[in-house]
This record gives C-alpha cells, structure tokens and sequence, in this order.
C-alpha cells in the first residue's frame, strides 16, 4: 500500500477502517516546504509501521488519505495534491486523525490538543484571537480568480486538529475578532476607531469585504494609524471616504487588515461593541445615505452578529425589488420568498416607544416607513417558527425616522397556555416593488466583553417591567412584554404574570443538592428594585393547565455579598405531594404585593472545576451518597441540570438501577474498560436495541437481523450486537444469533456502551441504557459522545419530535422514508443535508399482505401515547378522556354487532410508553382482543389486518405500505394540537378517511366493510409520492450510507 506519488487518495473502498485506538494529543509544528508537521505533546512517540494522515470533511461525506513518515520525532506528510481535495469542499473544515495500517485496514487515532481546546472555551465571540500561533499556512492553490490556503487550525471538538481551506484574505475571519469602538460621520467619511488582540500584528489599515463567503475580494484599503497601545489591545483609527469608492453588489463588512501576503489582504471582521458608536450608526446612517451620486446611495446598517454592513443601494438597505414577470405583488406573495436568518441579512434598528392594549409602539431612528404600501409585524414562534402577522402603521417624526405602531391583539387568539412562549419581531414592508423583512433590534444592545459578568442582562431598562398586553387565562393572568435577548433581537413573551421578569435576572446557585431528605440551596440573586427576595417555589412542568401545581417554601436566611443577595433556602420535600415527572426550582420575589418567579441557574463550570465535580460524583461522594431521596415505597425524587442548565427536580417510580449495588457496579465496569479499552476499540463495536431494550420488533432488530444474515459484520469491519433484557418475550426472536446478543444492564452491557463505535436504534440513545438512571455516571457519558444513527420508529409527520440538532436528543445520521418527510427534518428539526438519508424503514423489508391467508378478518386498533399522560398515576389515567373513549368504544354495543355482522375481529393493542396501563382495560365481547405489549409482534399483527384504526401513530404507513386501507379517529385533535403537534394538516393531508366523534368513526366502518377492506382510488393514487422506494432494500441501502461514513 506504499505510495510511489505523493498524492492523496479516497478512502472509499481503498482503506477501510477495521478499529479505533485512543487519541493522541498533538500539535502542529514548523515542517519543510510543501509538507505538514505534527508532533505529540508530553513527550509521546508515534507507533510504529506504516503511517497515513486522515482527513475528513465537516460534514462527513469525503475521506481522503495520505502516507506520512515520522522525522526527529515529527509526523510529516506531503500536502501536494490536497488542493483537488480541498476545492472539492472549498470553504470547509477537514478533521485529521492518524492511521495505523496492517492487515489490509487502518486503525484510526484521533489527533487533538486538549490544552488549546481548554483555553478557547468560553471566549468572547466579539473580541478573541482563537489561532494556533505555532502553524504556518502549509499550501496553497489558485480557485476561481483567488488565492486559497490550507490552513492549521485547532477549534475542533475537544480541540482536534483541523485543517481549513479558505481564500487567504479570509485566514482571520473565524479565528480573529476585533471591536470597532468609535465611528463618527462627517458627510460621506468615516472616522473609524479600532481595538484588536495584541497577539497579531498592529493592523496596518482598514477595508471593506464581502459579508458572504462566496463574493470577490475587495481592492479597497485605507491606511490606520496608531492610536495607544494596551496590554492586551492595538487601538488604531483611520478615515474611510465612501465617496471614493465604487459602487459594489451585496453587503460588505467593515474590517481591519492585519497584514498583505502576496498581495492578498489579511483582513479581520469587525464587531460593534461600543454602545455609543451603534446608536451613532443607527440614527444617522442605516436609513439615510452617507453618500449618494447618480440617485446610488451608500448605507451603513447593523447585522445579527453586530458587524456594521456597507451597502450600495437605490432605496433604504435589506430590500429586494422583483421585476414585474416574478409577479410578487403583495407581502403575502413576498412572505415564503423572505429570509431573515442569513447572517448577513441586515437588521432594522427600533427603539420601545411605549405600549399598552395589546398596542406595541416602536422608533426607528433613521428608517422612514411612513410612506410604505404595505406594512405588517411577522411575529415568528422561538421553537416551532410558525408564524403569525399582526396590522403595522407607521408615522413619520421629526428626527427624519418614524413610529410604528403595531396592533398585537391577533395574539389572544394563541394564547392556550400559562407557561412562557417567545415571538421574535420582523419588520415587513412594501415600497413599490420593493420588499423587506427586517428584524427588529435594539441599536444600544451591544455586546459585552464578557456576560457571566453581568446579574441582569437586559438593556431594555424598565421596559421588561411594563407589560403592554393582559389577559386571564384559567384564574390567571397572562402577560405579554417586550424584551431584548443577549444579541439585540427584540422578542415578545407571552407568559403567566409570575415569569414577567424570567428573562431578566440571572440568580445562580453557589450550591445545590439533596440530603437525608432535605433540599438544600444557595443561591446568588441581583437586587430588585422595590422588591424583595422571599422564598423558593417548585412548579410543575405540567403538559396541561389542569395540572398545573407549586409548592411554595419561604427563605431560611438572606443576606448581602457585593452587589447582590445571598438566599439560602432548606425544606423537607416529603412534606409535599409529586406528581411525575419534572419540577423546576424557582427563587421568588415579592413587589406590591405580586410573586415573580426565577429559575435557578447552575453554577458556571470551567474546565478544571468541571473535572474536579466529575472525579467527585464519580468517586466517594457518588458512590456512597446519590443525588436522590425516596419519597416513599414506589416514588424517589432526583436533583439534575436540564439542557438549559438549570436546577430541576425529577419525580419518577423507584428503579433498580439506583443505589448502592448499582453505583458499585457502574464503577468496576469503567474500571474494566479502560483497562481493556484498545483491545476494545479495536473491535469497532456497534449497539442495535429498541425502545427501554426490551423489544425485538421495530427497526432495529430488523437491521440487525439484516446484518447477521448478510455477515454485514465483514463487510462493514465492524462487531454488532442487539441489547435486550433476556427476560422479555421479545428474546425469542434473537435466539439464532444469541452469540451477539448482551443482557440489558449486565456488566458486558456497561463496558461494551463505553467502548460502542456507533448506536444504531429506532429509540434516542436514553433507551440504550437503564430508563432516566439519574445516578448513572455512564448515561450521561453516552447521551454526550456516542454517535447515533438514528432508524426511526416511524414516518415523522403526524407528531412533533424532540430530535433536534442542537437538542439533547440530536443524532449523527437521520433515516427517513421519502422526500418530504427529508425537507421536515432539515427544515424544522435544524439538520444539515448530509445528515438525513433517504434509505426506507428496515422493518418494511419484512412487511407482506398476509390478510388473505388468514382463517378471520381483523381489525387492528393501534392508538398512539399522549405526552400528558406519560408516567402519570393510574388513577390520572382512568380518569383521561384518551381512556374513557377507548373503553367506550371497545365495550359499545354498536361495535359488538358491527364486528358480528361482518364476521370481523379487533385487535386492540396499546403503545409500548402505555404498557403498563394495559391492566386497566377489560372488553365483555368475544370478538374483542386485548394483546399486551411484547406478546405478539406489531409486524405481524400489521401483514395479517385488513384495515388499521388509529389515532397519530406512525403505524399508518406501515398498513399503507400495504396498500390497506387506514382509518384516523381523532377525538381529542384540539388537545393533541396544543400539546404535541403535527408537521402536516391533519385534516388535509391524511392519506385514510377521518373520524372526531364514535359515530363518525362507525360509519367509515361500515362503508369500508360494505367495499371489501379496499383502499379508496383517491388514497390508492397517493401512495407512490409517500414512498421513494417500495421494494426491500431499506436496511441494506442503510448500511451503505453507514460506511460511507467511515464512522
């Protein structure tokens, strides 16, 4: 496998990877011209044997390889030939790792430096230098008229080694930051004044360069002089002639230029971060021209990421003017054309004005929309981005901008909960046939050097403080307020009067936890003007308003340090009745008589102390003591961080997998396997399991089970095994391949998840490992590291999922089944295209119409959970209406004789999260089954039905994939929408006839048994565009996505 040319090669079929060792910390190093050096810290030595140098692409898809040799203990690899593969991906970032080859494979070893990675964390995003000092540009190539670079850099995850192709002039433009802190305006010149790291050269001028990465590079440059110099900052200024430019397309960022190479100029973004300089900016130049000739005017404005945007334009800048064959006429034909999320989308700079009456009264400084044809406020939704619009007028002012006055009254009408909903605020207008979508920003919300600093956040003053909207909604009253976030944006909450002042004030615990019973808190709280800190409260994170429920328990002591109060707060929580699952913890003030409430942020961790918490919970204090309490015999509650790091509390049934004996056991297996961990790794273990690994029925056992029949273990270099509690029914299944089949929580099962490859699961990676283990030191390490590919337990369409990609529950590979459902992913759930394949579900490569062959004919009543009734009480469930209806209907008269006219039986079979609600349905007919979960597969009961009822379970495309027909009964649409949500219109988009009311639903019955189970033509004429693929290559389809991946 020598290389006689030194040119890189694909890894693809050529190099596959047979096992993983542990990662080398490494660093770049000076190397001769044309090559790469890398040397390991700490006095490390490479291995020995034949060596290559990994490069893959941040999205996965390209792995190319190249021969290195070790010299005077550096790793030199020749970079001739990198430019094809770098401008294959221009504008990209290439992870390395070292390869070791032997036996016709590569054993891969990450490449990183910890160390760096420890001291960028937590930088400042407007003010760093970010760079590896120690590694100089190692190549070069020509692409599309510029000058491109390979450049070393370490930003990487857990700092790893990075190489990123870029335009020279570009080098500093994710890596260096300097802050614009004076601009003023003397007709068309600028007078800019500037701070930069001191780490760089002083910058030698100033220049303009495309905001966007694609764009020419810029030939305009003005010499900077120096100003003063500190101990960590150049400061320098210099005057910019817009008049003596010329008129360019797009917008273009103002920068400071460090240094030429070549010619090419190595410019440095700049950020606004003086409050004085963005107000100048936005009340003088955003709607106004700095200079304008020939009826051209050149603007300044502000983007997302506050970097100053030069734009050369006809009418105020962010608009966009179709001809009159585009026919966009109106805003509503403007609105799906829009975009305001680019990063070099400009903002429209509006100061609060007042408000009151669900009225919201805003200034623009310098924009002058008086004379707009059109105007409107899109209110955009935080989580879900529907979006909503409300009337907008405008009146112009003295000061040359004007006012907007915006009627909000259209957000009563959303308003189905007590709990906080955010609206973020775009401008939209009309201007002939010209159109903007703007959001909305303070100008004086700048950015700060460093916001841990700061007690309350935000800039607004008062005006978080008066709500210009009220209602009451179920005894209380919901609010609504404006308010900035951190970068300036402004947003509108809706939420109970108690969170008004929620997003303002940071209280952070000094300490937290439970003992012997007892909740114990510290916490460091701002002072509130007029108000008084008084107590904690527990409130319910409640899915319904019916559920709604606080315990409220006064402060044990308060006290003044610096600048704000100390709260400690002490009660014993068995005092107080919990329901599952989650309790949030909230410090309250009381003013005038009113409680507002508070989350309780977890302390800020570094590194160090990070690691010091670790080593603690995971030895003696962890070990002995968990962070749990019993309440009594069946319930335990546990103290935890959220996502959002804040202190909660979880009420959930007692587990096994808590205590002592487990605590010890976890422990021993880690010990375990980091002593065997490269023999380990090498295996390149992959994990298959389904829902709580107690199921072999979905698609994961049917990859599996694909993969043992096809020695897919071979072929993809890979050890696979399935996960399941042997205890289950579902272990019959496995029994012909039990050799690869691990005892849910057995110790193999600990120390072969640590040592795991790659998940591969219908289920999130919380259902490879005991259920919410709370206590677990080695969950938490799998929800953070592992890589999931994730199969799907169904078509996401009819229910909105937590699988987002910066969420808790993100996952490396997305498959789907067609199209559409790809677009709902990328578009609603955050993922990048490469992330989300397009293969078809592995369990429908077993699926076969085998109604006909069947001595009955069945129906098959499969409803799907409902997140208000997850984990709840069985009283609380017997109470549901989601139970009473399916009693009703199970045990009705009508159904009786309907199933004995027809000669037709039911099957009722309850979702896996309702399993254990199974013992609360009884039927009185003989026509009518009750099948528990796990004692026959859904498969089956699927291929032998002859018409599926269902409510939003994925299931339905199983039985359409069928070509059967499907009956929706959605009793209970209105609750469904509010709490959980679909991607489709469940009243348009439905591929079966639907039924709200038992009538409705018995008289689609019998129209279907009267046609013979048939599926309707209308139906039947849908079914292709559902699926792109109908044959029964969906696992092996997957399994080539996989090794392309080279994972």
């Amino acid at each position: 496998m020598a290389n006689t040319t030194p040119s890189w090669r694909p890894m693809d079929g050529q190099l596959p990877i047979t096992g993983a060792g542990l990662p080398l910390t490494a660093a770049f190093c000076p190397a001769p011209a044309g090559m790469l050096g890398i040397r390991l810290l700490s006095g490390g030595s490479f291995p020995g044997g034949q060596l290559v140098l990994i490069a893959n692409s941040k999205s996965q898809t390209d792995h190319w390889y190249q021969d290195g040799t070790v010299t005077d203990g550096v790793f030199q690899v020749p970079m001739a030939g990198f430019e094809a593969v770098a401008a294959r991906c221009a504008d990209t970032d290439w992870t390395l790792a070292l390869g070791q080859v032997s036996g016709g494979g590569v054993t891969l070893r990450r490449l990183q430096r910890r160390g760096l990675q420890k001291r960028l964390e937590n930088r400042n995003l407007y003010f760093h230098d970010d760079r590896d000092l120690t590694a100089p540009p190692p190549c070069r190539f020509p692409r599309d008229g510029q000058l491109f670079e390979v450049f070393p850099c370490q930003l990487g995850r857990d700092g790893a080694l990075l190489l990123q192709a870029a335009p020279v002039e570009r080098r500093y433009q994710k890596t260096v930051a300097c802050r614009l802190s004076g601009l003023t305006c003397e007709g068309p010149r600028l007078h800019l004044s500037a701070r930069c790291p001191k780490t760089v050269s002083q910058p030698i001028g100033f220049s303009i360069q495309a905001a966007g990465p694609d764009e020419a590079p810029s030939a305009v440059f003005v010499p900077a002089e120096p100003e003063g110099s500190f101990s960590e900052t150049h400061t320098v200024s210099g005057v910019l002639d817009l008049a003596a430019l010329a008129p360019q397309d797009g917008f273009w960022q103002l920068t400071c230029v460090l240094g030429r190479e070549d010619g090419a100029a190595l410019h440095a973004p700049l950020y606004l971060t003086d409050r004085q300089a963005a107000l100048t900016l936005s009340e003088a130049l955003e709607g106004r021209p700095a200079w304008e000739q020939d009826g051209l005017g050149c603007y300044l404005s502000i983007d997302l990421q506050h970097r100053p945007l030069l734009c050369w334009a006809r009418s105020q800048p962010g608009g966009t003017t179709f001809p009159p064959e585009a026919n966009v006429a109106t805003l509503a034909d403007f609105l799906p054309l829009a975009s305001w999320t680019e990063e070099s989308v400009p903002t429209c700079s509006a100061r609060h004005a007042g408000g009151g009456g669900w009225q919201w009264q805003l200034r623009l400084p310098s924009r002058d929309f008086s004379q707009a044809d059109e105007l409107a406020l899109l209110l955009v939704h935080d989580k879900d981005n529907s979006q909503l619009i409300c009337p907008l007028s405008s009146m112009a002012d003295s000061g040359g901008g004007c006012t907007l006055s915006a009627d909000l009254s259209p957000l009563q009408e959303t308003v189905e909960t007590c709990r906080r909903v955010n609206w973020q605020a775009i401008l939209l207008a009309r201007q002939g046939r010209t159109f903007y979508a703007l959001p909305l920003a303070d100008p004086g919300r700048t950015p700060q050097r460093n916001k841990r600093q700061q007690t309350t956040f935000n800039w607004a003053g008062g005006n978080y403080d008066a709500p210009i909207g009220a209602m009451p909604l179920l005894g209380h009253t919901v609010e609504l307020t404006p308010y900035c976030t951190f970068k300036g944006e402004w947003r509108l909450m809706l939420a109970d009067q108690s969170l008004r002042c929620y997003p303002h004030f940071d209280c952070r615990a000094v300490s937290a936890g439970l003992r012997f019973g007892s909740l114990h808190l510290k916490v460091l709280c701002p002072p509130v003007e007029g108000g008084q800190w008084v107590g904690v409260v527990l409130t319910h994170r409640y899915q319904l308003e019916a559920d709604r429920a606080e315990h409220y328990f006064p402060l044990k002591s308060l006290r003044r340090k610096g600048d704000n109060y100390l709260l400690t707060a002490c009660v014993k929580l068995k005092q107080f009745a919990f329901s599952p699952l989650y309790w949030d913890i909230r410090v309250v003030f009381e003013r005038d008589g009113v409680q507002y409430w508070n989350s309780v942020k977890a302390p800020f961790r570094s590194q160090r102390h990070y690691w010091r918490e670790i080593g603690w919970k995971v030895g003696i204090k962890g070990l002995f003591f968990g962070e749990s309490t019993r309440l009594d015999r069946d319930n335990q509650l546990f103290l935890y961080r959220t996502a959002g790091n804040r202190f909660a509390l979880v009420c959930q049934e007692y587990s096994p997998y808590t205590g002592f004996r487990f605590r010890l056991k976890e422990r021993f297996a880690m010990v375990l396997y980091y002593l065997f961990r490269k023999p380990l790794l090498k295996k390149s273990i992959c994990l298959t399991y389904e829902k709580y690994c107690c199921m072999a029925q979905d698609n994961g056992f049917y990859f599996f089970q694909h993969c043992m029949d096809h020695n897919m273990e071979s072929v993809m270099n890979r050890e696979i095994y399935f996960v399941i509690d042997k205890k289950q029914p579902d272990y019959q299944n496995l029994l012909p391949y039990k050799d690869h089949v691990i005892q849910f929580m057995s110790l193999k099962h600990m120390v072969y998840i640590l040592a795991a490859r790659l998940l591969i699961s219908s289920d999130s990676k919380a259902h490879s490992y005991a259920w919410r283990a709370k206590e677990s030191v080695i969950l938490p390490l799998v929800a953070k590291n592992k890589r999931l590919v994730f199969l799907q337990h169904g078509v996401i369409a009819l229910k909105r999922v937590e699988f987002y990609r910066s969420g808790t529950n993100s996952v490396s590979l997305f498959v789907t089944s067609n199209d559409q459902e790809r677009d709902i992913i990328i578009n609603e759930l955050g993922y990048l295209p490469e992330e989300v394949i397009v293969t078809g579900l592995a369990r429908w490569d077993v699926l076969r119409d085998c109604s006909d062959r069947q001595p009955n004919t069945h129906i098959l009543v499969m409803p799907t959970w409902r997140n208000w009734l997850e984990e709840v009480s069985d009283e609380t469930f017997v109470a549901s209406d989601y139970y009473r209806n399916y009693m009703a209907l199970l045990n009705s008269d009508r159904l009786a004789a309907y199933l004995e006219q027809y000669d037709v039986y039911l099957d009722f079979y309850i979702h896996p999260k309702f399993r254990e609600y199974i013992k609360n349905f009884s039927i009185s007919g003989d026509r009518v089954r009750l099948i528990p979960f796990g004692s026959q597969p859904l498969n089956q009961l699927m291929m032998e039905c002859k018409l599926l009822v269902t409510d939003y379970s994925s299931v339905c495309w199983d039985v359409y994939y069928q070509g059967k027909p499907v009956l929706f009964y959605q009793f209970d649409v209105e609750q469904y929408n509010e709490t959980q949500g679909a991607y489709i219109d469940l009243e348009k988009d439905l591929f079966g006839d639907r039924a709200t009311t038992p009538d409705e639903l018995f008289a689609l019955l019998e129209e279907a048994a009267e046609n013979g189970f048939q599926l309707k033509p209308r139906y039947a004429a849908m079914r292709e565009s559902m699926y792109k693929y109908l044959d029964h290559n969906n696992s092996q389809r997957t399994c080539q996505e996989i090794m392309k991946r080279n994972w």
